[in-house]
C-alpha cells in the first residue's frame, strides 16, 4: 500500500480511516476484480474493517515517528542522537565543570572537544578558541564527560590528554576551582540545550560573520560591518583581540581568500589562524575613529525667553546617542538630528514655535575641525567609508547659521 506523506506547516498529517479504508478496498480489487467489499456482515467487510482501524494505529504511529524528530518533541534516544548532530554533549550544563587556560602558540586553534584532565576526570573543551596575541586564552569552558559530583581543584586541571601538533607548544591549568555537579541534568535541560543548538542567529555570510564576531569579548556591537566590494567582502571591526576577531571570522567564512583589506581609511590586519594541519590568512579592517561635532543653529518665534542652554542640554545626549548608534561606513543624516532636536526640546518650547533648525557637522582631521557639508542633493553627511563616528562636543546656537 501506498502511505502518502502529507506535510503541512504543522508538521506530518495522519491519512483519514475512509483514504486507508478506500486503499485497502483498491488493493484488494486490484488482486481479485470484481470482488464486492461494500456489503454489510460479509467476511470481507468485516476484514476490511479490522484492517482499517489497524491502519489507523499504523499511520499515527509514523507521524508521531516522524512529528518526533525535532528537539521540542524527540525522545531520549531522538534527543540525544540529535545532540550529536549538533554537537552538544549531554550533561553540559550540569556536570562538574571547570573554567582552564591555555598558553601556547599565538594563533592556535584550539578545536572544540579537546579533552583535558586532573589525573582522574576528563574535561571537554566546549566551544572553538584560538590562542591570543598575549600567547594565552582564558576562561575557556570545560565539562565532565561523566556525570556525577566531585571537587575540582585549582591548579589541578594540567594534562591535555588530545594530541597537540609538532610545532605547536599548548599547556594548560586552571587558575580556580572547578564547579561540582548539583544533579544530573533533566531531559527538559538538555531538549533546551539541543535546542538553542539547533537554532541559527543569521541567513546569510555578512549576517554570519557579523553574529560570530560581535561575541568576541571587547569589540563593539553596532560598529561590525561587512561589506561586499565586487567579489570580495570587507570586514570592518571596532575592539577585540586581534587573534580572537580573526579566528571568529575564520570560523564564519567559508573561503578566506574572499577577505580583503583596507580600501579607504581602515587599518589592515592579518592574522595567521593555525588550524591544524594548516594555516590561514585572515585579513580584516579596523575602523577609523572620526571624530565628530554639532552644532545646531535655530531660532523660534516664541515671544517668550527661551534659554540655549537648556536647548543644548536637552537634546545632547538623544544627539550622542545617534551618533554612536551609527555603524562604521553609515552617514549622518541631518534630518535625523533636526527631528532629535525637536523631539528632545519639545517640553522648552513646542515645535510649532520652532522657525529654523539648521545642523553644521564638523569633522576632525588629524589636524583641524572641517566644516563638512551633506552630499548634494541629499541631507546625508558622509565621512571616511570604513570610518566610524566618536562624537566630540554637541553644542546649540540661537541664530541663522554662517
Amino acid at each position: 500500500m501506498a502511505l502518502p506523506t502529507v506535510m503541512t506547516i504543522n508538521g506530518l498529517q495522519p491519512q483519514t480511516p475512509s483514504s486507508l479504508h478506500a486503499q485497502i478496498i483498491s488493493g484488494a480489487v486490484a488482486l481479485d476484480p470484481g470482488l464486492t467489499a461494500n456489503l454489510p456482515g460479509t467476511l470481507i467487510e468485516d476484514i476490511a474493517s479490522t484492517d482499517t482501524a489497524a491502519l489507523v494505529l499504523i499511520d499515527q504511529a509514523r507521524v508521531e515517528t516522524v512529528n518526533s524528530v525535532t528537539p521540542y518533541g524527540a525522545n531520549l534516544f531522538l534527543l540525544n542522537q540529535l545532540g550529536q548532530i549538533y554537537g552538544i554533549q549531554q550533561g553540559l550544563g550540569s556536570n562538574t565543570s571547570v573554567y582552564v587556560k591555555f598558553t601556547g602558540t599565538a594563533g592556535y586553534v584550539i578545536p572544540k572537544g579537546v579533552i583535558v584532565s586532573d589525573g582522574t576526570y576528563q574535561y571537554l573543551t566546549q566551544d572553538a578558541v584560538i590562542v591570543g596575541t598575549g600567547g594565552t586564552v582564558t576562561d575557556v569552558y570545560c565539562v565532565a564527560t561523566l556525570s556525577g559530583s566531585w571537587g575540582v581543584g585549582a591548579n589541578t586541571v594540567t594534562t591535555i590528554v588530545s594530541s597537540v601538533p609538532s610545532g605547536v607548544t599548548l599547556s594548560v591549568t586552571n587558575p580556580a576551582a572547578g564547579v561540582p555537579s548539583t544533579a544530573d541534568q533533566t531531559p527538559e535541560q538538555y531538549r533546551a540545550q539541543v535546542l538553542a543548538a539547533g537554532t541559527i542567529g543569521c541567513t546569510g555570510l555578512g549576517a554570519a560573520i557579523r553574529t560570530y564576531v560581535q561575541r568576541v569579548p571587547g569589540v563593539v556591537d553596532n560598529k561590525v560591518s561587512v561589506i561586499q566590494d565586487t567579489s570580495k567582502f570587507k570586514v570592518l571591526v571596532v575592539g577585540g583581540d586581534t587573534y580572537a576577531v580573526a579566528n571568529a571570522i575564520y570560523q564564519s567564512v567559508g573561503d578566506p581568500n574572499i577577505l580583503e583589506g583596507a580600501t579607504a581609511g581602515g587599518t589592515t590586519v592579518t592574522v595567521s589562524v593555525v588550524d591544524t594541519p594548516n594555516t590561514y590568512s585572515i585579513t580584516y579592517v579596523q575602523a577609523l575613529a572620526q571624530q565628530v561635532r554639532v552644532n545646531v543653529y535655530w531660532n523660534t518665534t516664541s515671544t517668550n525667553i527661551v534659554s540655549n542652554a537648556a536647548m543644548q542640554s536637552a537634546c545632547n545626549q538623544p544627539i550622542t546617542d545617534y551618533l554612536n548608534s551609527l555603524g562604521p561606513g553609515q552617514p549622518i543624516n541631518n534630518y535625523e538630528i533636526e527631528f532629535l532636536f525637536q523631539t528632545s526640546t519639545a517640553n522648552i518650547i513646542p515645535t510649532a514655535l520652532i522657525s529654523y533648525i539648521q545642523p553644521v557637522i564638523s569633522i576632525y582631521n588629524g589636524s583641524s575641525w572641517i566644516v563638512t557639508a551633506p552630499d548634494s542633493g541629499t541631507g546625508l553627511v558622509s565621512g571616511d567609508a570604513e570610518g566610524y563616528w566618536v562624537p566630540g562636543t554637541i553644542s546649540t546656537t540661537k541664530g541663522a547659521a554662517p
